[in-house]
């Protein structure tokens, strides 16, 4: 009997091998110095109930290229620091499955672990920071948040997003060394970030795929950057003029991503320690307003939010609890009582679209239960 012909899919695999066998896998993202910078600022983004962390900053910056070392150790480690998201027909259809199972079922688990698991990997290790935090695990915790501020700083990375990891494809080879190494490099001074408000997130996966598709989104500009600072330097890669070009052309790019992996790191810690039901942290500040006795904690998400909010929540013990969404003066404008709630953590669905829903904004979500109250900040978008 003659063989069924191939699937498209599987003929766009065949490919796609053929071309990762021809070219190198790169190193690591951002380069030992982006790496370090986006582990020695995350912390500036925690809200105060995590502030306690920012004693294992400097543990965190040593071991945040632990990922790296392992992958001499551990040969799959590899694949889970990239994913190119644009060799799936179903990314550019607007249809990608983010079930890594599915795609399996689709590609060959083979062929998924060669485009890339990075979103798997900081799914797991979101999942394994929250056992650590559930359970006291403090000293566990610090691996796995120095872990994930490299795996979503590599996700942050364009180039760590797209089968033309290294420019092979356009002629634009070594752009990738080029680009996230020397160049920050030779720039390291200007490597200042701002710090960002944190969100929860119910689905890490899937917001480890949101941060995917904008890096890929970026990669032409980084190509094209190259390109012209490589024409403006007649020919040169390695000169100061080519260097100077590429900064110049990417500098606004590069700052953000790397700002953006900074704060996404700390909201993937928020969602672990919400998700832990609000464990106290070592050395934090106090967080709630009341009796120092009492744990009354909140988060809520996504930020920014539409025509909902997930609300996490510990209540000290069993009680009514009112939630009030308060704007930047102090004037209330959207109210949620969803009734008696038993101690512990609990998790509701606040939907408040209409024609009542709150201007798009930034806001005080604050949850009141008894004569103790404990808030965050939200954001509302259209």
């Amino acid at each position: 009997m003659k063989p069924a012909a191939p699937s498209p899919a599987l003929a766009c695999a065949a490919l796609v091998v053929g071309m990762l066998l021809l070219a190198p896998i790169p190193a690591h993202a951002w380069g030992s110095l982006g790496h370090r910078t986006i582990a020695g600022e995350y912390g500036d983004s925690l809200p105060w109930p995590l502030d306690g962390l920012r004693s294992e900053d400097a543990w965190v910056v040593e071991h945040v290229l632990d990922p790296d070392t392992r992958k001499s150790t551990i040969p799959s480690e590899r694949f889970r620091h990239y994913i190119d998201i644009d060799a799936y027909p179903e990314y550019h259809a607007g249809t990608l499955s983010h079930d890594r199972a599915g795609l399996e079922a689709v590609y060959g688990a083979g062929q998924v672990e060669q485009w890339g698991l990075a979103p798997w990997a900081i799914g797991e290790t979101t999942d394994s920071l929250t056992a650590a935090m559930s359970t006291g695990r403090w000293d566990r915790a610090r691996l796995w948040i120095s872990d994930l501020c490299h795996y979503v700083g590599d996700l942050h990375q364009p180039l760590h997003c797209t089968l033309n990891y290294d420019g092979q494809l356009t002629g634009n080879n070594g752009i990738h060394y080029r680009y996230e190494t020397r160049m920050l490099d030779l720039n390291a001074g200007a490597l200042l970030l701002d710090s960002g408000l944190v969100s929860y997130l119910p689905d890490p996966v899937d917001a480890a795929f949101a941060i995917a598709g904008a890096s890929q989104q970026r990669v032409s500009d980084v190509i094209s950057a190259d390109t012209q600072a490589r024409n403006a330097a007649g020919g040169s890669t390695t000169s100061g003029t080519y260097y100077a070009g590429l900064w110049t052309r990417t500098s606004l790019l590069t700052l953000a991503r790397l700002g953006e992996a900074s704060v996404a790191t700390a909201s993937f810690v928020y969602t672990a320690w919400a998700d832990a039901g609000f464990p106290a942290v070592p050395n934090a500040t106090l967080e709630v307003e009341g009796a120092a006795s009492t744990r009354l904690s909140l988060a809520a998400g996504p930020t920014p939010a539409h025509d909902r909010l997930e609300l996490r929540f510990a209540l000290p013990a069993a009680a009514t609890p009112v939630f009030t969404l308060v704007d930047a003066r102090g004037r209330r404008v959207a109210k949620f009582e969803p009734g008696p709630q038993p101690a512990g953590g609990g998790h509701l669905t606040w939907a408040f679209g209409g024609a009542g829903a709150p201007a798009p904004g930034v806001y005080f979500l604050h949850v009141s239960a008894g004569e103790t109250t404990a808030r965050t900040r939200v954001v509302v978008a259209r």
